[in-house]
């Protein structure tokens, strides 16, 4: 079970990371088609927000919005919470 679940985080951060990625392409080219900040924020919930941590501090991505760095540093902190709650079960 814990290895299927290890698989599944993996897999949501390299999503996230990919989906963040295309997000600053879009925002490169001046697109109207961006990715929703709702969006990136259920990938983040469901389990990629360290990937798009990574991506948002090395790339600077939305660096101009305060409110999207607000949540996704409230994400990582219940996803660390949630961690070291699980762990203190096993």
């Amino acid at each position: 079970m814990i290895k299927i679940f290890v698989y599944y985080i993996v897999l949501m951060n390299i999503m996230g990371a990919i989906v963040f990625l295309y997000d600053k392409h879009l925002a490169k080219k001046k697109s109207h088609h961006r990715i929703p900040e709702k969006v990136l924020h259920l990938i983040e919930l469901l389990g990629g927000v360290v990937g798009i941590l990574i991506i948002m501090l090395g790339e600077g991505h939305k660096k101009s919005k305060k409110s999207y760095y607000r949540w996704t540093y409230v994400i990582f902190v219940l996803w660390v919470l949630g961690f070291f709650l699980v762990i203190a079960r096993l």
